[in-house]
This record gives structure tokens, C-alpha cells and sequence, in this order.
């Protein structure tokens, strides 16, 4: 994801735009790892008790992989006004903040 408007000596503390844009590169990385998951065997019992089914994790991971819109998702989370700041310096913790008044 890339933020918009600082500038080289800016206040890395000030509150600036944000814009989400992640990069096609690490898109296609994403895809790649999801399409690559290991997975284990399936459960042992018909219920839940050993937690998600893998089939229902195996749907999820391909719909990730193959079907979910990842641009229309950016496109509905910058639909929104968000902006970014710094804390905890030194260390220099990035904090996104979405701002939505009724």
C-alpha cells in the first residue's frame, strides 16, 4: 500500500492523505502463496470440534486466489477518506486512520 503526499524532511508525525494501492506485483505474490498453501489432512469428525472444515478453508483460499475483486476492494476503501501518521518514535509505527462522519 503506498500513502500519498510526503515529501523528503516532511514531519513524519503530521497527518497526511492515504490512498490504498497495492502494487499488482504483490497481488500476483499473493495469488502465488494461496495457490501453494500445504494443506493438511481433513478433519477426523463431521463436526466442527477440530475447527474449520478443510474444504470450506480450501473454497476460501481458491475464491482469494481466482475470484475475489482486489481492485474493487481498493476501489470501495479509497471511496472513503483515510489518512496516515507516524507514533512511537523512533521505532516509526505507521497508524491508518479511516475517518467517517454521520
Amino acid at each position: 500500500m503506498t500513502g500519498g503526499g510526503q515529501q523528503a524532511g516532511s514531519d513524519k508525525t503530521a497527518v497526511r492523505p492515504f490512498q490504498v494501492n497495492v502494487p499488482a506485483a504483490e497481488l500476483a505474490e499473493l495469488r502465488r502463496r494461496i495457490n501453494a498453501a500445504r494443506w493438511p489432512e481433513g478433519e477426523t469428525v463431521t463436526d466442527d470440534s477440530q475447527g474449520v472444515p478443510l474444504a470450506m478453508l480450501q473454497e476460501l483460499a481458491r475464491y482469494w486466489a481466482a475470484d475475489y475483486d482486489w481492485r474493487g476492494c481498493e476501489a470501495k476503501l479509497n471511496a472513503l477518506p483515510h489518512f496516515m501518521t507516524e507514533i512511537d518514535e523512533p521505532a516509526g509505527l505507521a497508524v491508518l486512520v479511516p475517518v467517517i462522519r454521520r
